[in-house]
């Protein structure tokens, strides 16, 4: 009866501390899961804090196949997308400036025209009628062309808004182009 009950104490203690042992494992590894998918989020947390930042280069490395996998690729596309509209916005101030350059010195030279020919008309020089209608059809040529050279300059500010006069068919068109493209990038749950 004795080496029964020790037996049975035996057992029991074995019991409890298996028990003790599954927990513990169950818990340690609960938390090596939880702490690498914490440590995931703090990933993503610091790819959103670089996005906000301005910070293009940094990627969010991705891991596994689930919806933080997904919030990381959409972390990366932002950070591409950043990239590619500040490149585009390099390209288009220089090509702006270089455009203000060109049509700079396009306007000078019919200036330097106009100003030569106004100082020999008002000069102490005596021209002959004649050559006076000429200088003057010059200068109102040349002052045509810097008008000209201005109107295109200033053109983009004073563009008038387009009418539609059917927007609903403009709206149904525009969304059959992009249809298939939405259809593939978003799903819609019912």
């Amino acid at each position: 009866i004795r080496s029964e009950a020790k037996y049975a104490q035996a057992d029991d203690w074995v019991f409890h501390l298996s028990l003790i042992v599954s927990v513990a494992f169950f818990v340690i590894l609960f938390l090596f899961l939880l702490g690498e998918r914490l440590s995931y989020i703090r990933e993503i947390l610091a790819g959103i804090d670089a996005l906000r930042n301005g910070k293009e280069d940094h990627i969010v490395p991705l891991e596994g196949s689930n919806e933080l996998t997904q919030l990381a690729e959409a972390v990366n596309y932002l950070s591409q997308t950043q990239r590619e509209i500040k490149t585009k916005e390099r390209t288009l101030s220089a090509e702006k400036e270089q455009f203000v350059r060109a049509l700079s010195h396009d306007i000078r030279t019919p200036l330097t025209s106009i100003i030569a020919y106004s100082e020999l008309l008002s000069g102490d020089h005596a021209v002959e009628p004649e050559a006076q209608s000429r200088f003057l059809n010059l200068i109102r040529h040349k002052a045509a062309q810097i008008k000209d050279m201005t109107d295109i300059l200033l053109d983009g500010s004073k563009r008038s808004p387009e009418y539609f006069y059917d927007a609903r068919l403009l709206m149904q068109q525009l969304t059959g182009e992009f249809e298939e493209t939405l259809e593939n990038d978003f799903t819609v749950e019912t």
